[in-house]
Order: structure tokens, then C-alpha cells, then sequence
């Protein structure tokens, strides 16, 4: 699930990607849409590796309990 940061950054690309279609040069054109996919795709990466890192916080955790629960 995306963060609201996340959201609105998502929102202003759009709306930003979306108004590349008034730019007449088609390299700056090109350019644009390329920014704008690889923003969205670190976006996702960065989504990914924020529930990565709560998975293994979470993980570790419970490793520990389980230490300290455990410990003659």
C-alpha cells in the first residue's frame, strides 16, 4: 500500500506527465516520459523495500522475545 506521500507524488507526476503532451520537441518529449516511468518505478521499489524492512523488523523482533524468553 503506498504511503500518502507517496500518493501525492504520484498525483503531481500524473498531472505533470500528463501536460508533456503540449511538448512539441519529440527528444524532450522522449525525455520526459522516461523520467517520469522511472520515478514511478523507483516509487514501487521504494514501496517494496519499506515492507521489506517491516517484515524483518518484525521478525527480529520476535527473534528476540524469543531470546530473551528462552535464556537459562
Amino acid at each position: 500500500m503506498a504511503s500518502t506521500e507517496s500518493e501525492r507524488f504520484v498525483r503531481k507526476a500524473r498531472a505533470e506527465y500528463d501536460g508533456y503532451l503540449l511538448i512539441e520537441d519529440e527528444y524532450i518529449k522522449e525525455s520526459f516520459r522516461v523520467i517520469y516511468e522511472n520515478s514511478r518505478d523507483m516509487n514501487e521499489e521504494i514501496e517494496a523495500l519499506k515492507t521489506q524492512n517491516s517484515d524483518l523488523t518484525a521478525r527480529l523482533t520476535a527473534a528476540e522475545t524469543n531470546i530473551t524468553t528462552h535464556a537459562h
